[in-house]
């Protein structure tokens, strides 16, 4: 019975509790200037100019500060992110009882004034009911948070996950630059192949799901006071 946590504007979070489900255009984060949520290697890597970078027969890499290339395909992908509870962003204050840490809060507070805590496998099984009728592709998954100018760190990650997974595994790689580790995102992303939710680029999406939960709306200052059990933690 693992827990998800959502910031933002109460509003937003209260439509989030009644099934509405807002994604967001990846690129949309590469443009943001803000520290906590912009990354401009959102869903990039860097190329390895420690090996020949040849174009037309020609070894440029000499020439070459730095590069990037975009893993982002042509076809619409849109993303939501929420945080995972778990130890990372969690400790325990009695046997069997845990809190959020607060330099967690801290961090997440910049999202928004508000917070939801919602079933990890309530949403995301409503989400895929309405995905699959679509005919979208989707996946989900915890970020990786890896240096991108390790090019040894990441042939690393994607040597170890399954051949499945490896393409779209970039959309769950955030670099480690500023706080983001802090975040603990996870994050779901869907492919809509027959454009059937008609997005135009930039474009934003409101999904209307079956999913729904009694949980209330918390503040960000309630949060210090909020309690669950290990088994509302991932990885536990």
């Amino acid at each position: 019975m693992e827990f998800l946590l959502k910031f933002g504007k109460k509003e937003h979070l209260e439509q989030l509790k009644n099934g509405i489900v807002h994604f967001s255009p990846i690129e949309l984060f590469q443009e943001d200037v803000t520290t906590f949520r912009g990354d401009k290697m959102e869903g990039k890597e860097y190329l390895n100019l420690s090996k020949p970078f040849v174009v037309n027969g020609v070894d440029i890499s000499a020439y070459i500060e730095k590069a990037v290339i975009s893993s982002i395909p042509d076809c619409p992908v849109r993303s939501f992110s929420a945080s995972l509870l778990s130890h990372k962003n969690c400790h325990m204050v009695s046997e069997d009882t845990y809190a959020l840490n607060d330099n967690f809060i801290a961090e997440m507070s910049q999202f928004g004034d508000h917070a939801l805590l919602f079933n990890f496998s309530d949403f995301v099984n409503a989400l895929v009911k309405n995905l699959e009728a679509a005919g979208c592709g989707y996946g989900y998954h915890p970020i990786k948070y890896i240096d991108k100018r390790n090019h040894g760190l990441i042939r690393e990650y994607y040597d170890k996950i399954d051949e499945d997974s490896k393409s779209m595994a970039h959309l769950f790689v955030k670099d480690t630059a500023n706080s983001y580790p802090l975040q603990n995102e996870w994050r779901f992303v869907f492919f809509d192949y027959n454009n059937y939710f008609h997005l135009g680029e930039g474009d934003g999406k409101n999904l209307c799901t079956e999913f729904s939960t009694q949980m209330p709306v918390f503040t960000t200052d309630e949060l210090c006071t909020l309690r669950c059990s290990g088994d509302c933690l991932f990885g536990n």
